[in-house]
């Protein structure tokens, strides 16, 4: 389809849509059902010239010459220090917590170490680490008896999908809320992972 072709098809579907803007003639003898699917019909027809409309302005500007890109410096944040520091504390966390998995032969001790990793990644993009990692206690300890509360004391008497998803979210909101403030969004995010 050459740029005339583009232009000739672009000008026929404008007329169209001015054609599709105008009322419809309706019978006079026309029930409502009739009338209402004469309608819809012409929203559809209305919406597919515009679809039509949009595709070639698409087509239209993927033959037009781009502008040359300026070269636009790319500046990377490099802070080594801060990379160092929280690359070792990842580890020491780690490896602490794999130490603390053999030494104890804790069965469970797979899985702490499989939400350690992603915590640590966490709190290694946080302005404080430290501070984020209370947060996350923080958020981890108000979690511990809300699943506990959950678990014994309102799954068991539940029937049903709808009850589930209900008791469930009413469970979830505290967290969710939680991570739309700043300030207690690292404790929010605790809260919905540790439950």
């Amino acid at each position: 389809m050459g740029e005339g072709d583009a232009a000739r098809a672009a000008g026929l579907l404008r007329q169209a849509r001015r054609q599709l803007a105008e009322p419809l003639p309706i019978p006079d003898r026309a029930d409502a059902r009739h009338e209402a699917a004469l309608l819809i019909a012409a929203d559809r027809l209305r919406e597919q010239v515009d679809a039509y409309l949009v595709a070639l302005d698409g087509l239209a500007a993927l033959s037009t010459p781009r502008p040359s890109a300026a070269g636009a410096p790319v500046r990377f944040h490099r802070d080594y220090a801060g990379a160092l520091r929280n690359g070792l504390r990842s580890m020491s966390a780690i490896v602490l917590a794999g130490l603390f998995w053999l030494y104890t032969g804790w069965p469970q001790g797979d899985m702490m170490l499989l939400v350690l990793g992603p915590y640590c990644a966490l709190l290694a993009t946080a302005g404080d680490p430290p501070a984020g990692a209370r947060a996350f206690l923080r958020g981890t300890l108000y979690a511990v008896p809300a699943a506990w509360l959950c678990a014994f004391g309102v799954l068991p008497r539940l029937d049903g999908f709808p009850l589930l998803a209900l008791t469930l979210a009413l469970f979830w909101l505290p967290g969710i809320y939680a991570t739309s403030a700043p300030a207690t969004a690292l404790t929010g995010l605790a809260y919905l992972v540790a439950f």
